[in-house]
């Protein structure tokens, strides 16, 4: 595959801007502390390919004690929904991986980016991060339930059950929206993958 000479040699990719994203969840009450953010860290190395992605540690979520009575009713609540996390978003870069090395496949490889001359690896993980960004601005995590008395024991632990499950969806929907807008366009990366052949670009001077 050879996408048209580009206009210009290739534009530097976009440079990182580490920083914070903000609070993305906030909630203190008698039963409730969480505090949710997010943030955007420095480019770092490892890993096996060049990725982008994040991470984030909602197994940190503790959920109250509770006394029950005879009914199963829960009569008291001990503590409170502590949920503190920090969603941290990072492309990393393998040895002999460079951001000013060209895309492969996804963005990078379309036809709006080979006659932008906006053709690099680097430039193709700059559309990870902003596709979390984006992701974080148009979908608001979910709420965590709150525990009451008169709850059964199986109400609680279920609303528990049923928040970590929208949480899991909510994080998946994340990964998969970016996948969508990032990779499976242009030359797709599941084309890459089921061929093994990079899109080859043709460039004034390569």
């Amino acid at each position: 595959m050879s996408g048209a000479p580009a206009p210009r040699p290739p534009n530097l990719p976009p440079r990182t801007n580490p920083g914070s994203l903000g609070i993305q969840k906030s909630v203190k009450t008698d039963l409730m502390d969480v505090q949710v953010d997010a943030k955007i860290v420095a480019d770092g190395n490892g890993g096996d390919r060049p990725k982008t992605s994040f991470t984030h540690s909602h197994n940190r979520i503790r959920w109250p004690q509770y006394q029950a009575d005879a009914h199963d009713k829960i009569v008291r609540l001990i503590g409170k929904v502590i949920w503190h996390d920090t969603i941290t978003i990072q492309t990393v870069y393998p040895a002999g991986a460079r951001p000013d090395q060209l895309s492969g496949y996804g963005r990078g490889t379309t036809q709006d980016d080979i006659r932008n001359g906006d053709v690099t690896l680097g430039f193709h993980e700059s559309r990870h991060r902003n596709d979390y960004v984006a992701y974080l601005k148009a979908h608001l995590l979910p709420d965590p339930p709150k525990p009451e008395i008169g709850m059964t024991v199986t109400e609680y632990e279920k609303a528990a059950a049923d928040f970590e499950e929208k949480l899991n969806a909510y994080y998946k929907d994340m990964d998969a929206e970016s996948v969508a807008e990032t990779d499976e366009v242009g030359y797709r990366k599941s084309t890459y993958e089921s061929t093994g052949e990079p899109f080859r670009h043709v460039l004034p001077g390569r």
